[in-house]
């Protein structure tokens, strides 16, 4: 992941010091610098299906680039490394009410195995496949944010797929964000303008490995950097 390091400049998100006059003069907004304790590591779980784990059918296994290795690539170039420390609680072929429920095969009844700071959930390509049944998609997000363990939560929408409509549910992952002031990284908005995004497909629902990394870059990334730098007083 060396390589990676010069990929992900993001533009500054948070305000660095500099500001005005009474800095010496001991200050409320002094007190609350002092009183910041960085958490080391940040600790992140995704959560997802197989898109979250990094899939492709170019090689038929988890790619290179896949979204947490790259996540933590971008992370450790813009924190610094040690900073943060990304795991991987997602499984293959699974929905949101399987999380929900602790029936993915890995994970418990929801949230007893969330022990994060920050945890990132994409669910939807499932469960358009195999439910086709929003309000119960729905209802399974409204659940999983509402108990989170004291985690800070981050929807992720699941990326374009072919031959079928995934708007049902990227409306209501952005709904459920919305009712729980929760951030989205749209990976939907992003994978669906892209000019060729059949092209960006591995099959029918799997990014290539190229298209993971812009995934990451300029949709997951974004959505991950402002809830990590508070953590670590930045």
């Amino acid at each position: 992941m060396k390589h990676l390091v010069a990929l992900f400049v993001l533009p500054c998100l948070i305000a660095c010091g500099g500001g005005g006059g009474q800095g010496s003069s001991g200050t409320s907004s002094d007190a609350a610098a002092v009183a910041c304790v960085p958490k080391t590591p940040v600790r992140i779980q995704v959560f997802g299906d197989s898109t979250m784990r990094g899939y492709t059918a170019e090689t038929d296994t988890i790619a290179e680039h896949n979204p947490p290795a790259l996540l933590q690539a971008a992370l450790d170039s813009y924190f610094g490394q040690g900073t943060t420390l990304v795991t991987v609680r997602a499984v293959s072929g699974t929905t949101a009410k399987q999380l929900l429920n602790g029936t993915d095969g890995l994970n418990g009844p929801w949230p007893g195995d969330v022990s994060a700071d920050i945890v990132i959930i994409n669910h939807g390509i499932n469960d358009m496949n195999h439910d086709r049944d929003v309000p119960s998609y729905l209802a399974a997000l409204r659940a999983l944010a509402a108990n989170t363990g004291g985690s800070r939560l981050i929807f992720e929408t699941p990326n374009i797929v072919a031959e079928n409509d995934m708007t049902g549910y990227v409306k209501a992952m952005k709904d459920t964000a919305k009712e729980f002031g929760l951030p989205v990284a749209d990976t939907y908005a992003y994978t669906s303008t892209l000019p060729e995004w059949h092209a960006a497909l591995s099959d029918w629902a799997h990014p290539k490995d190229a298209t993971y990394v812009n995934i990451v870059k300029y949709s997951l990334a974004p959505a991950v950097i402002p809830e990590v730098g508070p953590l670590l007083c930045r």
